[in-house]
């Protein structure tokens, strides 16, 4: 997988928390709450400023505190919630450094 490839997915399941997060905010239930939608978005959002940077991790020091959230909290079966961990397993182990 390429960053360019990367940064896609990213910024498609930042879509999908855009919606739910207009969903908790109008009151309807689903993953997450708008404080850690709110995160999560925040950490794709630096994970995609450093692919387009080109300033990668080795793949040892890869990894998203996101995960732990979906994990911890969220329904395994969500799909956002899959999409999230999606992201970390592409990152760590699927992203090409070149």
């Amino acid at each position: 997988m390429t960053r360019a490839e990367l940064a896609q997915e990213i910024q498609n399941v930042k879509e999908q928390i855009d919606r739910q997060l207009g969903a908790r905010r109008a009151g309807a239930p689903g993953p997450g709450t708008i404080q850690e939608l709110s995160s999560i978005t925040q950490e794709l959002s630096n994970l995609a400023k450093l692919l387009m940077m080109g300033d990668i991790p080795q793949k040892s020091q890869r990894w998203l505190a996101s995960v732990q959230i979906v994990t911890g909290a969220w329904d395994f079966r969500e799909p956002l919630g899959e999409a999230i961990c999606k992201i970390e397993h592409l990152y760590r182990h699927e992203l090409v450094e070149a």
